[in-house]
């Protein structure tokens, strides 16, 4: 029998994380919402039994855009004056409402982190230095989008996805060396590397779209972004617009679609792993694939399932 790696490891602690977490909590407050529009809860609940990951978690972003615009605006009419928690409490609310999140079983604890998020988005806005109208315009809407992001991430971590992406992100990275095999190029540095590589293994494996991976790319480069201090947020918002252009510029880059190639290349791997991990006990997972049969055999299981 083979010794399991760190990172496999990591990853097989990350998935027991994630199957602690979804167990049912006992004497949790949860969030009730009387007239909740019971066909439109019905109808997302019947599509949410046909779309993959990717298509369910974009309509739930997309309410979430909606309805972060126009309390937004709202705000921007009112110089930001309006209470977070108002906002945080019927934002909530008009998500249950709507079908995009279910009914008494969000913990009424999210109320306070959604309220969190909103406030430092507030802050971000109101300190942001002057800009052109039309850059300015442009970095309201990115900025609504990647807090979209942190507040659907609040209701759903996405343990599952994100502890793959790193699995898979620690070892290819130690694998792609530049100047060698499909990548020759000089000039490039190990940062912009593991930034594309970063990039590179989120769109191969689930296709995240860009607010999605810029919203991950700022927790990359600064991992306090979710436990920010009123200091350090002031600090990185004299920055901001020089942050965003280097984010869009990562998205762009001209080597990016030869990283994508290569995760590309890899990926089924990774995602048959994540699909036994998923499927079984994380920590019976451990004992049995370090024996090779019977991890072929998981994987031919995992492979048959997805055809």
């Amino acid at each position: 029998m083979s010794e399991l790696s760190q990172q496999t490891q990591r990853l097989i602690q990350r998935y027991q994380l994630w199957h602690q977490s979804i167990q049912p909590k006992e004497g949790v407050a949860t969030i009730h919402v009387d007239e909740v529009a019971s066909r439109v809860a019905a109808f997302y609940e019947k599509i949410r039994e046909v779309v993959d990951w990717k298509e369910e978690h974009l309509m739930r972003r997309a309410a979430i855009i909606r309805k972060l615009k126009q309390r937004f605006l709202e705000l921007e009419l009112r110089n930001f004056s309006v209470e977070t928690a108002k906002i945080a409490e019927s934002l909530v609310s008009e998500l249950i409402r709507g079908g995009h999140l279910p009914n008494d079983r969000i913990e009424e604890t999210k109320i306070l982190e959604v309220q969190k998020i909103i406030r430092k988005y507030i802050f971000i806005l109101k300190n942001i230095p002057e800009a052109k109208k039309k850059q300015r315009l442009q970095f309201y809407s990115w900025i609504l989008e990647v807090a979209a992001c942190e507040v659907e991430e609040s209701f759903y971590p996405f343990i599952e996805e994100r502890s793959l992406i790193n699995y898979m992100f620690e070892l290819i990275k130690e694998r792609i060396k530049l100047n060698e095999g499909v990548i020759k190029i000089g000039g490039v540095s190990e940062e912009e590397k593991n930034i594309q590589i970063y990039i590179a293994v989120q769109q191969a494996l689930f296709k995240l779209d860009q607010p999605m991976i810029s919203y991950n790319l700022l927790k990359y480069r600064f991992p306090q972004w979710n436990s920010a201090t009123p200091e350090w947020l002031l600090e990185v918002t004299k920055n901001i617009y020089t942050i965003w252009r280097k984010i869009k510029n990562d998205l762009s880059h001209p080597l990016g679609k030869k990283f994508y190639a290569v995760c590309e290349k890899y990926d089924t791997t990774y995602l048959l792993l994540g699909d036994i991990l998923s499927e079984e006990n994380p920590e019976e997972v451990a004992k049995k694939i370090t024996n090779p049969e019977i991890l072929e055999g998981l994987i031919k299981g995992a492979y048959n399932k997805r055809l």
